[in-house]
């Protein structure tokens, strides 16, 4: 499934998701949430993956956290 997918892509150091539509978001985001409680996906990694990303969009992380 898309979720398991998407879980699979990012561990492997995929840092963007593309969804074949916004009624996936829920359960990719469910899968992704449950995969880091569970430890099976390291906060670090998707701290880091989103650090990729936003120097890419020339945003500092530190302005998004309020």
């Amino acid at each position: 499934d898309n979720a398991e997918a998407a879980l699979l892509a990012i561990d492997a150091g995929v840092d963007v998701v593309i969804l074949q539509g916004p009624d996936q978001v829920s359960g990719v985001l469910d899968r992704l949430e449950a995969a880091i409680a569970s430890g099976e996906l390291t906060r670090t990694k998707v701290d880091d993956s989103v650090a990729r990303v936003l120097a890419v969009k020339d945003t500092d992380a530190c302005a998004l956290r309020g």
